[in-house]
């Protein structure tokens, strides 16, 4: 058995700048990249229904291309598929073949002129006769179902002679076709209406960014990791850039319990929302929406100022502000040094609930480091991230937090275990980080 001890791999990683994987860690990575080509060589995909399969017998070696032709409007999440039986068609380009599929990415705007979409009229009647599917993608966004929303995307829809059957619906909501389909058995409808499918636009992004470099990144980021020091400046990274409300709320605590300089900690512009410039007053009213952490909110919002001091600041960016030409800097993962300088990342989720509807790219971004994360989000995000096939770090954290359902409770349980790690021993905390790297490098390979 090769010796994984921290130093003996910080001794392999400062030997050479060509690094070879360590020992274990080099069968675990050959397993995984074995295993990753013979999914991909059987991976199949339907469009329709959202079903993966692997190839049988009497399917064909390569299917049929799939036509799809964009309308004017934002990304898509065709834009980072990279399936090669896939082809998009662009607003203003000749389509040479009849589409299969048309997507709109902007379905307030369909809902107020299904025209503006702007398409010929024989790309109208293969939508009417079934042969093409309208797919409206709101993918980049979690938004719950609206019932007062769908009637008017269905009301315009049927004004240019489209019915429900006709269209797919893409959510990041995991219970919007739930909710969707309650609705219309209560107003007495038949039929399962439109198809709602789920989609993760912005971990689909990560990934198709952070695998089209191949295994020689994945091999950095873990020469990296291997290579960090026993003592190191700060306890945590917490990368963040919008305003969310409870996110707010952790950062403050932070201030108000002197832990603020024990991570690196990224803070967007506070003022500004999509592009857009906030109110002040707009901002600490969000803070208390949720009303079980109204008490809470009230606690903290004195320090809101002093809050205020710190926006804007970045990590892994010199300091310098993120322009839109960088914006891939805030999905994309890259390995900051601050990751090595550090021991645990802190993840403040963009949603807070008691009931699961999705997770964003943000937790894996420092899983894709090799660092040991705690993730503060609704009830069951850690459980999903297993179900992608992730180990976690239940050697470190208590992680039943992630079960808890109770949102002030939940908050709390994740708080008190960053509290206590921030206080801890640094000597303590090495060994621990210790523990669960020799855990994770002892799994069976391909596990």
């Amino acid at each position: 058995m090769p010796d994984l001890s921290k130093d003996a791999l910080r001794t392999e990683a400062a030997s050479s700048t060509s690094l070879p994987l360590p020992g274990r860690l080099a069968d675990v990575v050959a397993a995984a990249e074995h295993e990753a080509k013979l999914k991909a060589a059987q991976f199949r995909w339907d469009p329709i229904t959202g079903r993966t399969t692997a190839p049988s017998s009497d399917q064909p070696r390569n299917p049929r291309r799939l036509n799809v032709l964009m309308t004017k409007g934002g990304k898509s999440l065709f834009y980072s598929l990279m399936d090669e039986r896939v082809r998009l068609f662009w607003p203003g380009e000749t389509v040479t073949e009849a589409p299969d599929i048309v997507v709109t990415t902007e379905p307030e705007k369909l809902a107020d002129d299904p025209l503006s979409l702007d398409l010929a009229g024989e790309v109208w009647q293969r939508l009417r006769s079934g042969a093409a599917k309208l797919l409206i993608d709101s993918s980049s966004e979690g938004y719950a179902f609206a019932p007062e929303r769908f009637a008017r995307i269905d009301a315009a829809l049927h004004a240019v002679g489209l019915g429900p059957s006709d269209c797919i619906y893409v959510t990041q909501h995991r219970g919007f076709r739930a909710d969707y389909l309650a609705h219309r058995r209560a107003l007495g409808l038949d039929g399962a209406g439109m198809d709602v499918l789920v989609h993760d636009r912005y971990i689909q992004y990560l990934f198709a960014a952070a695998l089209k470099p191949g295994p020689a990144r994945f091999r950095e980021q873990l020469k990296a990791y291997a290579a960090a020091e026993a003592v190191r400046e700060r306890r945590f990274i917490s990368l963040n850039n919008k305003f969310r409300p409870v996110r707010m709320l952790f950062l403050l605590r932070l201030l108000q319990d002197g832990l603020w300089s024990s991570g690196y900690i990224s803070l967007g512009k506070l003022y500004e929302f999509g592009g857009r410039a906030v109110s002040k007053p707009k901002l600490m009213q969000q803070l208390t929406v949720i009303e079980q952490l109204r008490p809470l909110a009230e606690q903290l919002t004195p320090l809101f100022e002093q809050l205020e001091s710190y926006s804007p600041q970045y990590v892994g960016l010199e300091g310098r502000a993120p322009t839109r030409a960088a914006d891939d800097l805030m999905i994309v993962p890259k390995m900051f040094e601050e990751y090595g300088q550090s021991w645990f990342s802190i993840v403040l989720e963009t949603d807070f609930s008691d009931r699961l509807h999705r997770i964003t790219e943000k937790p894996f971004k420092p899983l894709l480091c090799f660092h040991p994360m705690i993730l503060l989000g609704s009830c069951g995000s850690l459980g999903l991230i297993k179900q992608y096939g992730f180990s976690t770090f239940s050697g470190l954290f208590d992680e039943s937090y992630d079960q808890e359902a109770d949102p002030l409770a939940r908050f709390e349980m994740v708080y008190e275990q960053v509290d206590r790690l921030c206080r801890m021993d640094e000597a303590e905390l090495a060994q621990r980080c210790d523990s669960v790297q020799e855990a994770w490098s002892s799994m069976p390979a391909g596990a």
